[in-house]
Parts: C-alpha cells; sequence; structure tokens
C-alpha cells in the first residue's frame, strides 16, 4: 500500500499529470481487470448508520466503497461486512466483497471537505464471477453532507511520504517517459508538501528539487529509433526501443506504444556485423515467439549490416515458434538504431 500512496500524489500532483487526470480534479480510478477506469462524477456520503460512501460514477458503471468511519486510516475489507467495497459493471452486474471478497481501503488525507486515500479489492457477483480492481485512487472527492474535523498532515507524515516518493523515483523506468514524468513529479510534490508542513532550514530538500529539474529524463533511450516487422500479414512497429550494453553484448529490447503487450528481444555482439549473429531472439505477441529449430523452408536469419559504437541497423525475417509448436512468419524485420 505504501507506494500506492506515490501513485495516489502522482495521480493528484499539482505541478504535471498524465492527460487522464485534471490537476486538483475530483476522481476515482484504477484498473479494472486490468483495464483502466475512471469516474466523471464523484462524492462521499454520509449514510443512516453513520457509515460513509465514497462513490463515482461513469455514466455506465458505479463504484462504491464504504466505510465504518471517516478518519485517516486503514480499513480491512471481506472479514467486516461495515467496511464493503461495490462495483457495477455497464450490464448492471453488481460485485460486491461482502464477507467473501477482500482488500483495503486507506484514506489518506481528509482536507477541507475533501477525502483522498487508496484502494484494492477482489469482489464476486451473485453467480460467483470475480472482479478485480487494483491500483485504485481517489482524490479530493468532497463531502455532500460533510461535518467538521478533517485531519490535516502531520511533518512525520509529509516525510514518510517524501520518502517512499523518493524510492519510487529511483526505481522509475528511465526507458518509460511517462513512468518517469509521473514519478519524479510526484517525488517534487512530496518534497515540497514536506517543505510546506516541516519547513527546510538548511535547504536540502530545495536543493533536490532543483535537481530534478522539469523531470524530462534526458539520459533516457526514447527517441533511439524503431524496429519494425510483419508478423503473418500484421505490420508491427516497436517505437520504444532501448539499448542497453552488457558484458560485449548490445541488448535490445522494444515495446509498442499501441495498445497491446508486444515486446521484441535481441542480442548482438558489439562492434560484429555480418550474417545470423542476433541471439536470443523473443518476440511476444500472443504468446512469446522463438526462432524455429529444424525447419526446412525459411528458417530465421539475420543481418547487421551496421555496428559500431552508438549505431546499430540491421534486418531479420523466417519462422518463429512457441512452446505449443504453434509458428508465425515473420517478414520484412528491420531496425535502425541510435543508441
Amino acid at each position: 500500500m505504501q507506494k500506492y500512496l506515490i501513485l495516489f500524489l502522482i495521480a493528484c500532483i499539482s505541478f504535471s499529470c498524465s492527460d487522464e487526470i485534471e490537476s486538483n480534479s475530483p476522481a476515482i480510478q484504477g484498473e479494472v481487470n486490468g483495464v483502466f477506469f475512471r469516474t466523471n462524477s464523484s462524492f462521499v456520503t454520509k449514510n443512516e448508520d453513520n457509515t460513509y460512501t465514497i462513490k463515482g460514477e461513469t455514466g455506465f458503471e458505479e463504484i462504491a466503497l464504504t466505510v465504518d468511519t471517516l478518519k485517516v486510516g486503514n480499513y480491512t475489507l471481506g472479514e467486516n461486512a461495515t467496511n464493503t467495497a461495490s462495483f457495477t459493471n455497464n450490464n448492471e452486474e453488481v460485485f460486491t466483497t461482502g464477507t467473501n471478497g477482500f482488500g483495503e481501503i486507506e484514506i489518506t488525507k481528509i482536507e477541507g471537505n475533501t477525502v483522498s486515500g487508496q484502494f484494492y479489492f477482489d469482489a464476486y457477483s451473485a453467480t460467483g464471477d470475480t472482479l478485480n480492481f487494483n491500483k485504485g485512487y481517489f482524490f479530493f472527492v468532497p463531502l455532500e453532507n460533510p461535518t467538521p474535523g478533517g485531519e490535516e498532515t502531520t511533518c512525520p507524515e509529509a516525510t514518510e511520504a517524501r520518502e517512499a516518493a523518493a524510492i519510487i523515483y529511483e526505481e522509475a523506468n528511465t526507458e518509460n517517459a511517462e513512468e518517469f514524468t509521473l514519478a519524479c513529479n510526484a517525488y517534487k510534490d512530496a518534497l515540497l508538501q514536506e517543505i510546506e508542513i516541516c519547513g527546510d532550514d538548511n535547504g536540502e530538500l530545495q536543493a533536490v528539487i532543483d535537481t530534478l529539474g522539469n523531470c524530462e529524463n534526458e539520459d533516457g533511450n526514447n527517441d533511439i529509433g524503431n524496429i519494425s516487422l510483419t508478423a503473418g500479414t500484421q505490420e508491427i512497429n516497436f517505437d520504444m526501443v532501448e539499448v542497453n550494453v552488457a558484458d560485449g553484448l548490445l541488448q535490445v529490447s522494444g515495446q509498442t506504444s499501441a495498445e497491446n503487450n508486444y515486446t521484441i528481444y535481441f542480442e548482438v555482439p558489439e562492434e560484429t556485423e555480418g550474417q545470423d549473429i542476433i541471439q536470443n531472439f523473443e518476440l511476444s505477441l500472443t504468446s512469446m515467439f522463438y526462432p524455429a529449430e529444424m525447419v526446412e523452408t525459411n528458417p530465421f536469419t539475420s543481418t547487421i549490416n551496421l555496428n559500431t559504437t552508438g549505431n546499430l541497423n540491421g534486418t531479420f525475417s523466417g519462422i518463429l515458434e512457441n512452446s505449443d509448436n504453434g509458428q508465425i512468419e515473420i517478414t520484412n524485420g528491420t531496425f535502425e538504431l541510435a543508441y
């Protein structure tokens, strides 16, 4: 849950966010069975039994998080029926944690008449279907019937948030521009929050902010070139490419910016050109494919045309197969990389 705190900060950061998140915009969001979800409207209401429900709607789907009290803290789902989570999909099928599901709601901040926090849960429908809600955050959700007494963030809490943000920043994938920028901005936000609450007499926190700059990763390899191929009849362009150098090998990996999970990986000895010197070739589509062995026609072949410091160009084609002996033909495989 600690890492989710920083992802929450990412979501509600006041400096820079992903295009899908409006700064300080009340919302509930996360991943429903791996698919991004975000409410169009959200609010908190006090129920007749003195519980509180954090609710959001998209117009087609609805989520409701109910806790037995509205205070900063953690609320376990499943074991205690008072704390529940439910989700209604666009087919009006209701999933609820009840006493069989599990998960947790954490209220991290109550500021003014707004509530912020994070959550995750597994819930079940009346027919036994399962729904997983992961990486859930709610931020600046307003109370419909507010009561005074919101809790302010303390200095130890601000320091803890900053330390957690630093870990997320250090572990961010520098080759994924969006992930790196969000983690960097969340780190800056946590630093500024700590300065505001705790002070910064010796200027150490501001110095860290200054080193972060505009959170653009100047050392990343996001623009080094593309790897393209045709798998069967499908043209695929891996436009997010990374080249690492280790033990005399160029380790090339790529993924697409399209909404799929396609990846490619192969290795080439440094400063070596010629035929069939690509090693450990892997292509992940619907499953992982490798160069087929013992095929009579169209075996996997490759050519490295240019392999100098910082430049790698080549071609590849042939039959690949997966662990179930399913085969796919790769044609027009090319790459021109300047790393």
